[in-house]
């Protein structure tokens, strides 16, 4: 699953968000709005 159902592949929207950890967040908190567990060690 994917925020923008897609692939793995990802094309940010904005400059910076390439960044490993800001495609992290944007994944959890989409999973955070559509109720889905997070990874096993997140909060």
């Amino acid at each position: 699953q994917h925020p923008l159902m897609s692939d793995l592949i990802y094309y940010p929207a904005k400059k910076g968000d390439d960044e490993p950890e800001n495609i992290l967040k944007i994944v959890k908190e989409w999973r955070r709005s559509q109720g889905l567990p997070l990874f096993k060690d997140s909060e």
